[in-house]
């Protein structure tokens, strides 16, 4: 079945084309409007490129039209909101960077604290350790001075032997 449009006598296929074709096609609103059908004001014209289209075709247009000046105003608009985003990502990004570094940073010097602690103790006992080697050297050198000499043909004689007053200790070993 045909339906035909009765201002331009187009053939259309369905009922619902008719209907589109009646409200959308420029000739025949143009018809329409030359009949008294329907009003000017139910067509707008595109304040850019002045042609003249229904209010739902006008939406269309206005998203492609050439000579609208906000397209590329728009396209750039969304490019700096998208580098806009961008900047704060990578300011996100190196904020906890900084924060991952500080941390880092934080544990190393706790650890150098406590070595340092642990070297400082070991110094210690290693100056205590020294202060008893040194003190037993003095003693030793001491027990030695008092020791009774024999000089023969240029040579001295230390008498070190089980009679004498000197007496041996124990191996001493650092650090017990």
């Amino acid at each position: 079945m045909s339906y035909e449009c009765k201002y331009c006598n187009k053939k259309l296929s369905t009922q619902s084309s008719l209907t589109l074709h009646q409200q959308t096609t420029i000739a025949c609103l143009s018809i329409q409007e030359s009949m008294n059908i329907i009003t000017v004001n139910t067509r707008v014209t595109c304040d850019y490129c002045k042609q003249s289209f229904t209010k739902n075709n006008l939406s269309k247009h206005m998203k492609v039209c050439k000579f609208r000046p906000n397209n590329d105003l728009t396209h750039k608009d969304n490019e700096i909101s998208r580098l806009k985003d961008e900047l704060i990502k990578k300011d996100n990004e190196i904020s906890r960077l900084k924060d991952e570094f500080t941390h880092q940073l934080q544990l190393e010097t706790s650890i150098l604290k406590v070595k340092l602690e642990i070297y400082k103790e070991m110094a210690e006992n290693n100056r205590d350790t020294l202060d008893k080697l040194s003190a037993r050297a003095m003693h030793t050198v001491e027990e030695i001075a008092k020791l009774p000499i024999e000089v023969n043909n240029n040579t001295i004689d230390w008498d070190i032997s089980e009679n004498s007053n000197y007496e041996e200790d124990e191996e001493y070993t650092c650090c017990d």
